[in-house]
């Protein structure tokens, strides 16, 4: 995929495969409905840092409120909330054992195997990331993300977008992390992390915008920060032609007011070899515009020596430049 064609590409296969307007209306309309039901459920289950409760879009529709129970972003249980109230844990036997447990039955939240199961992963030292790196770095940029004291954060004026207070990757229509783009419908990829910016000249929370991320966990030459992007893109587009379609998806997303503005970065370690240069050629792209949006591109790198240290970041790239 190339970024001169990527922007076509996408616009061409919405508007081919329209049934995507109807099945998100239809997503809009259940998140609506069962918010208030997930919200109190949400509220019976108490876990901390680094455990996390997660949600999708499939999740928050249904009746039956259900979540998924990950550490270092790894679903290592489901947690179900019962119509009397009481909570199911159920632990994740392919994930578990990577993290040195072996998995238990399926158990009452409050049980003594519930907590002890909890425990261990409270307990495990914050070096072992589990099956997956790439969902380890996500659970923590997540967390960055979403952290409200000026002195904790290493990237002031951003915030994490939730789903009823819950991390979750809002479902695309496109596969677009191979050589091409393809509609996929219900089957298509993840935007991996979406949160709200504010931008310089704009200081209340009205004026925020909305950022997707594509994240990877390596910077090399088979897969570089322009191959990133394309993805990113692809579902930039779909986002802008979404929020044109209904605006009451930025409502959802916590936004008080209504920009027009929507950015698409990649974040990932520095260290390419064509970092730079890939940053020049993007500022001469920028703005585009897909329906009732300007879309802006940037990048962001991190230190992974630092990451990888005492998980802190150290971020550079085109986006600081348009933060406060």
């Amino acid at each position: 995929m190339k970024l001169d064609t990527i922007i076509d590409t996408a616009e061409r296969l919405l508007s081919q495969h329209n049934e995507w307007k109807n099945r998100y209306k239809g997503y809009l309309e259940a998140l609506c409905k069962q918010s208030e039901a997930q919200l109190h459920n949400r509220k019976l289950i108490r876990v901390k840092a680094p455990l996390y409760l997660y949600s999708s879009i499939s999740k928050a529709i249904n009746s039956v409120c259900e979540y998924d129970l990950r550490y270092k972003g790894q679903n290592i249980a489901t947690v179900k909330v019962q119509k009397d109230n009481a909570i199911a844990l159920i632990p994740n036997n392919s994930i578990a054992p990577y993290f040195g447990y072996q998995t238990p039955l399926p158990c009452h939240w409050h049980s003594t195997e519930g907590r002890r199961f909890r425990k261990h992963f409270y307990d495990l030292p914050n070096t072992i990331e589990g099956k997956s790196a790439e969902h380890a770095l996500e659970n923590s940029i997540l967390a960055e993300f979403s952290k409200r004291s000026s002195q904790e954060k290493s990237l002031l004026n951003i915030q994490s977008i939730t789903l009823n207070t819950l991390y979750f990757q809002m479902p695309t229509p496109f596969s677009a992390s191979g050589k091409t783009l393809k509609y996929s419908a219900h089957a298509g990829g993840g935007i991996d992390v979406m949160a709200r910016i504010r931008v310089k000249g704009k200081a209340t929370n009205a004026n925020s915008e909305p950022i997707l991320f594509e994240l990877k966990d390596e910077n090399k030459a088979a897969e570089p920060v322009e191959k990133a992007m394309c993805q990113a893109l692809a579902y930039g587009v779909f986002m802008a032609q979404l929020l044109t379609e209904d605006k009451a998806w930025l409502k959802l997303f916590g936004f008080n007011g209504n920009p027009d503005t929507l950015h698409v970065c990649t974040l990932m370690p520095n260290g390419g070899k064509d970092d730079a240069a890939f940053q020049a050629a993007l500022s001469r792209l920028s703005p585009i515009h897909v329906g009732d949006y300007r879309l802006q591109l940037h990048t962001l790198f991190f230190d992974p020596h630092a990451y990888k240290s005492n998980q802190r970041f150290k971020f550079s790239g085109s986006l600081l430049d348009v933060l406060n």
